[in-house]
């Protein structure tokens, strides 16, 4: 089994809008990721029933969750907004090729992280799309991103986010709910994004 930091998480900076490390390393992380990997079954997908490792939304993804040890080096992507503060945008292409979207955010101190998970895929899913940097062989894994959360449990997916996949929009995960359980969800992703933006 190898591990691999994939570029695509590299972009996960502490001047970013998303989730970061301070005073851990990627290299760190991935060590940590090879050591919970090597403790289950992932060959076997018997990776519901253990507590670090889970199982992702198909087959060669895996999530990671982070333990005590390290959650002190990560930061959320998330800013609490107060009356008055500005918010910024633009309209960009997460990755090139993608479909352009519109994206806010605002300054400010990242929340500090109660709970987070590494997502890794697995490089026969990358090469998939040409996209992998380790061999496409069984027990290779990449990083692709850090998911924190300033809550004890993940957080609700932003609305926009929420809507592009729900409508399954270019460069978006199919949700697969129905309308009536997306409305659902929605409720919930409004209720917790509504006073707060991510870091720019």
């Amino acid at each position: 089994m190898r591990i691999a930091i994939h570029d695509f998480v590299r972009r996960q900076t502490q001047g970013s809008r998303f989730s970061s490390l301070y005073g851990v390393s990627w290299e760190m992380l991935a060590e940590y990721a090879h050591r919970q990997l090597s403790l289950y079954d992932v060959e076997g997908l018997r990776l519901s029933s253990y507590g670090k490792v889970r199982q992702g939304y198909r087959e060669g993804v895996v999530l990671v969750d982070i333990d005590a040890s390290l959650i002190h080096g990560v930061r959320s992507s998330v800013v609490q907004l107060n009356p008055g503060d500005q918010l910024l945008g633009c309209y960009e292409a997460r990755r090139e090729g993608e479909t352009p979207r519109k994206a806010v955010w605002t300054s400010g101190h990242k929340m500090k992280a109660r709970s987070a998970f590494l997502v890794l895929y697995s490089s026969e899913l990358l090469a998939e799309d040409g996209d992998n940097s380790l061999a496409a062989v069984s027990g290779n894994y990449e990083i692709i991103s850090l998911n924190a959360s300033p809550l004890e449990d993940e957080m609700p997916i932003a609305p926009g986010v929420l809507i592009a996949n729900h409508l399954e929009e270019d460069g978006g995960t199919a949700t697969q709910m129905t309308d009536a359980e997306f409305v659902a969800q929605l409720r919930i992703s409004r209720a917790y994004w509504k006073d707060k933006a991510l870091c720019g």
